[in-house]
């Protein structure tokens, strides 16, 4: 480490805790790098254990059936977004909260998965790769200095998804009106750059988490926090994750 900065980050599952000020009082109650760790890593299997029993149950239904897994993508979402929107206004309730976010958040990302796999074989093994390597070379990165969530670093990643978030709600809009917003979502190169530029703010957002990670840490928050930052660095991957196959899925149609 190389101190700790005092950097708002633009993950939005953070702004809950921004400005609470609430603290641990005594050190033993206090939030720990290494119980943080710890806790993420629960998180991260309880995510990939139930997205391979959801991508099977899927497959099965698809190959079986034909039937797209429609209500385990829809109830994933949803009550991700729920468990999320508790955690917003009572991020104490995260030791319980979080793993269940995890948990709905592998449902729908299996779910997407096998149906991803059925037109494009290969593409999920691609994604969760390259996101774990993602995530691995920015922690990397940012333990040894090379990247920090220096003042710059933090308005342009904010900016950036503020543009990105523009866009998709333009989208959303869009299609509601039966209009399409052209090149960005297709597989030529704007829309291949533009899943690149979304790829690349999610990659440098885990610099912004590590950084509130490290911040809560040094303040000694409580002990709940180490369940609260592995959901926020949950809600990172998840949309890394996407953005990914999103990205692998136009440069495969270009074939």
């Amino acid at each position: 480490m190389s101190g700790v900065v005092n950097q708002e980050s633009s993950n939005p599952a953070w702004r809950a805790i921004e400005n609470t000020g609430e603290f641990a009082g005594n050190p033993a109650n206090a939030m720990t790098m290494t119980g943080t760790v710890g806790k993420t890593g629960v998180l991260l299997g309880l995510l990939l254990a139930s997205g391979l029993i959801s991508f099977g149950y899927a497959t099965d239904l698809i190959t079986e059936g034909g039937n797209l897994p429609v209500g385990l993508v829809a109830g994933g979402i949803i009550g991700a977004l729920l468990a999320g929107l508790v955690l917003a206004f009572k991020p104490s309730l995260a030791p319980f909260l979080a793993p269940v976010y995890a948990g709905l958040e592998g449902m729908a990302l299996g779910a997407i998965t096998a149906v991803v796999e059925k037109f494009k074989p290969g593409i999920g093994v691609e994604a969760i790769t390259l996101t774990a390597g993602i995530l691995g070379g920015m922690l990397f990165l940012y333990y040894n200095g090379a990247l920090r969530a220096t003042p710059f670093l933090t308005k342009a990643i904010g900016a950036s998804m503020l543009a990105i978030l523009v866009a998709y709600l333009a989208t959303w809009i869009g299609r509601m009106f039966g209009y399409e917003i052209p090149y960005i979502h297709g597989n030529g190169i704007i829309g291949i750059g533009f899943s690149l530029f979304v790829v690349g703010v999610a990659s440098f957002s885990f610099i912004l988490d590590f950084a509130q990670i490290e911040r809560h840490v040094y303040e000694q928050s409580p002990k709940y926090m180490e369940w609260y930052c592995g959901y926020c660095l949950m809600v990172t991957v998840v949309w890394l994750y996407m953005e990914l196959v999103k990205l692998l899925m136009k440069l495969n149609s270009r074939d």
